[in-house]
């Protein structure tokens, strides 16, 4: 006991020298980089007034404690999850809650900001509140049948895609086809391997959802979030109005065309319902197969869109916030005011963190050149300015080929005068001249580069780190890879995170 006990503060303390090694290194404004997005404040005030109004019974705590204990039966789950659950049971506890499609090895780090916001959030809340408790939920979007957004691998240059041979609920699915694209992928890229905790993952559950939740404890469960899985009999049962009103009349597309809302982010359907069987999901979308659906009494069958999942996930969670991207928060808007209408208590959306995570030295390099921090996420023009200011025009004999197109120019109509038949010969000598001048001219850029060589490798690395394949890295980059080599990553970023700074940040490590 002693001994487990002391190596728990050793754990503590290596943590928490590890938290310092993280830093914001600087902060972009965010309409520089994410225009549509928007920062929301929330005072203690409007946080105490949110727990006043998002209420659930004692029943619904009881069966959403019971539905969260049998979809982790099958794993052994951290004793930090195990408490939450057993605290949604208190009339006192509340949820922070995100949400992403079950992308492997957890995606980019996008998702990572996700869930660092929330668990965070939780945190403040608990300082501020300490009376009350409040749970970070991870939801996964297990019955979604898209397969194309969450069957990838992504780091750097590099991009593995791979095809699904069966359909349906991507959360029932097997793992073996996810499992045989890692192993092709670790093949062909030792340099980044997917480590064995990944794989054990997909080696030892039946399907992408138990992998997943499994993958989550791993990863976050020491913190406490719980994970949901909304494709669940009794959970639905919960929100059998919601189901049956939208089978019944429509409800959501009514609300949208009253609000006039039907297009925006999302399209809300006529029918906002899916029907799940055996490997298949298929969408409702008229009044007979809707009634046929109705008239089966089995809303376990009944899976949500996009649109529907939203007031699914209210309905049955005690909610104070939901932690979304910027095009979450447009189709959370796009929705908003159906709240009251469907008379579910609105949660803030919280807009989740946003940055990229650099390696310190870089950062004392680009100290160093004297670039613009608020250029950060663009390096190449950082670097063309640099051989600007070093060398004069990013096109060195601009001046010679004006000089060519002016002195051609001049003399075009006396050649006309001599010879009509000439004219075209000087004009393609003319063409010819400026290529030859142009070709001199990439030689000389060249040859700044390789004068420039360590700079422009370092421009090069930077991009790679920060806008791979011209995306932002948190929408691209998968930060498993970086999870493996330092594992103590996410404890370090759930302490920086800070979603009321309206910034994008750059952290450095």
């Amino acid at each position: 006991m002693v001994a487990a006990l002391s190596d728990r503060v050793l754990s503590t303390c290596c943590v928490s020298a590890y938290f310092c090694a993280v830093n914001i290194w600087h902060k972009i404004p965010l309409n520089q980089v994410l225009p549509s997005a928007k920062t929301v404040e929330a005072s203690k005030e409007n946080w105490a007034a949110l727990m006043e109004r998002k209420k659930i019974t004692s029943n619904q705590r009881d069966v959403l404690s019971k539905a969260l204990k049998r979809q982790y039966r099958s794993i052994e789950c951290h004793i930090e999850v195990e408490k939450n659950i057993l605290l949604l049971n208190n009339s006192n506890a509340f949820t922070v809650t995100t949400g992403q499609q079950i992308v492997t090895a957890l995606g980019p780090w996008m998702v990572l900001y996700k869930v660092a916001t929330a668990i965070k959030l939780s945190k403040v809340l608990a300082d501020q509140f300490q009376s009350h408790y409040f749970v970070p939920i991870f939801w996964m979007a297990t019955e979604d049948h898209d397969w194309v957004e969450i069957a990838e691998i992504k780091k750097g240059e590099e991009h593995l895609k791979w095809d699904n041979p069966t359909g349906g609920a991507v959360g029932r699915l097997s793992c073996d086809t996810t499992l045989d694209a890692i192993e092709h992928w670790n093949a062909m890229h030792p340099e980044w391997l997917v480590s064995d905790v990944v794989m054990k993952a997909y080696q030892d559950h039946a399907t992408l959802g138990d992998a997943t939740r499994w993958l989550v404890n791993q990863i976050f469960g020491h913190q406490g979030l719980v994970v949901v899985d909304g494709d669940d009999a009794d959970l639905k049962a919960m929100a059998s109005e919601l189901f049956t009103a939208e089978l019944h009349e429509q409800k959501l597309f009514n609300l949208a065309q009253s609000y006039n809302c039907v297009h925006g982010e999302i399209e809300i359907k006529p029918y906002n319902v899916f029907q799940l069987s055996p490997g298949k999901r298929f969408r409702v979308q008229n009044e007979i197969e809707a009634q046929t659906l109705l008239a089966q009494n089995d809303l376990a069958s009944c899976s949500p869109n996009v649109a529907l999942r939203i007031f699914y996930q209210e309905s049955i969670l005690p909610n104070l916030a939901y932690i979304g991207g910027p095009s979450e928060q447009k189709y959370w808007n796009q929705v908003a005011p159906f709240f009251a209408d469907l008379n579910i208590p609105q949660p803030l959306f919280i807009l989740r963190e946003r940055g990229v995570v650099v390696p310190e030295k870089w950062c004392r390099k680009w100290e160093s050149l004297g670039w613009n921090k608020d250029q950060s996420i663009h390096p190449k023009e950082c670097f063309e300015l640099d051989l600007k200011i070093k060398y004069g025009s990013t096109e060195p004999l601009s001046e010679l080929k004006s000089s060519i197109l002016s002195a051609y120019d001049s003399h075009y109509e006396r050649i006309e005068l001599e010879d009509a038949t000439l004219l075209n010969a000087a004009k393609g000598d003319c063409v010819k001249s400026v290529q030859m001048v142009e070709q001199l001219e990439k030689k000389i850029q060249r040859a700044r580069k390789r004068k420039e060589e360590e700079t422009f490798s370092f421009m090069e690395r930077w991009a790679l780190q920060v806008t791979p394949k011209n995306h932002l890295a948190e929408r691209w980059d998968f930060w498993i890879f970086d999870w493996q080599k330092n594992k103590h990553i996410v404890d370090m970023l759930i302490d920086q995170m800070d979603w009321e700074d309206p910034s994008f940040k750059v952290w450095s490590y």
